[in-house]
């Protein structure tokens, strides 16, 4: 800053504990019956989730402090503006819920998928910890499709690969300038099949692409692009670990 004037900056840090539960429902029903061999047997999944509002210890430890900053860019602390060290209190999560709906048969698998919690009924009682003034509800929207091009009969790997793609739009709890910013992006992926065909272990490998935010306003707005990857094990009594030894 100029003469007479200091920077300042600001850390905070709220460790939430204490266990949360979720309470969920589903209903599986059939679509199409097969009458031939070769028919596609279409099923379908309904089903519901909500987790309760709930009560949580929380401890908070924050530091306001004034520095300069030297010729070369390192900051120099010159006094704490404030200092909380272990503050307890609790914080007040709001409900939250869900619905879900899919469709499959033996190679196909579509699901639509929404969430909600209203983040405007969060409740902070810690001392030295303070919400951001506008807060509103997180809700999402996804579609997504997976595909196996052997069905139940799959044999080989490329028949036993899943092939994924999805769409999902999220708007964040978090308004800026009175606006609640947007989220919008693509998935795709793989679940390839681990070994030999005698398991149902998996190598889970997925991309997202999308961007967050807006330019209208002087707002910002960013594009990016996750990667994830993961492992899925199942043991199956098919599988080498689970067959009796002849020969000890």
């Amino acid at each position: 800053g100029g003469a007479g004037y200091y920077n300042t900056s600001a850390f905070t840090s709220l460790n939430i504990s204490s266990p949360t539960g979720n309470v969920g429902a589903q209903y599986v029903g059939t679509l199409t019956r097969r009458t031939r061999e070769e028919d596609d047997h279409w099923r379908f999944i309904v089903g519901a989730f909500a987790e309760l509002a709930s009560s949580l210890e929380a401890d908070n430890t924050s530091l306001v402090n004034s520095f300069v900053l030297g010729g070369t860019g390192v900051e120099f602390p010159r006094d704490t503006v404030a200092f909380v060290d272990g503050a307890s209190g609790s914080v007040r999560l709001p409900l939250a819920y869900g619905l879900g709906y899919s469709i499959f048969n033996e190679k196909w698998l579509v699901s639509l998928e929404y969430r909600r919690r209203d983040w405007n009924s969060l409740r902070v009682d810690v001392e030295g910890y303070q919400l951001p003034e506008e807060l509103g509800a997180s809700v999402s929207y996804a579609l997504g499709a997976q595909f196996r091009p052997g069905g139940a009969r799959a044999k080989t790997f490329l028949e036993r690969t899943l092939f994924r793609a999805g769409v999902l739009y999220q708007e964040d709890y978090l308004r800026v300038q009175g606006q609640q910013l947007g989220k919008i992006g693509t998935t795709f992926g793989l679940s390839l099949p681990l070994l030999n065909s005698s398991t149902r272990s998996r190598f889970n490998l997925g991309v997202e692409l999308g961007e967050r935010g807006t330019m209208e306003g002087d707002r910002i707005r960013e594009r990016y692009a996750d990667i994830y990857i993961g492992f899925t094990i199942t043991p199956d009594i098919r599988e080498v670990w689970f067959r009796k030894r002849r020969i000890q």
